[in-house]
């Protein structure tokens, strides 16, 4: 899948982790491009109350919870509905053939009739 170019460092990142499990066609392409940049942005909240804590003063002085904590959770909801729409079109792995088990010839006589003895008894 084509990656588009407006994507920041950690979209693109996300991109190039994602984009091979699932199909090259416009909505899945739309909807990874939506879930980069919710990743991204959810990330960059996280940073930011990482480095400024999770509650700040407001302009009067009063003490807040931050605004990135929302900003994150919107994000994570939104990538959580990405993910489902994308696992519609998750490709399909592709299975190499079944390996034989080892197993010890079959012999069979003149009439194709394998092991008589057992059928005997």
């Amino acid at each position: 899948m084509k990656k588009r170019k407006d994507l920041n460092d950690v979209s693109k990142k996300k991109w190039d982790e994602l984009a091979g499990l699932y199909e090259s066609n416009d909505i899945a392409k739309d909807t990874l491009y939506a879930l980069c940049q919710c990743y991204s942005r959810m990330m960059e909240a996280e940073q930011h109350m990482n480095e400024k804590g999770m509650l700040y003063k407001n302009p009067s002085g009063k003490v807040e919870a931050s605004p990135m904590i929302s900003i994150s959770n919107t994000m994570q909801t939104q990538i959580k509905k990405h993910y489902e729409t994308l696992d519609r079109y998750k490709k399909q792995p592709v299975r190499k053939n079944d390996e034989i088990e080892d197993s010890e010839p079959v012999i069979s006589n003149e009439l194709g009739l394998t092991d008589l003895d057992d059928f005997y008894g």
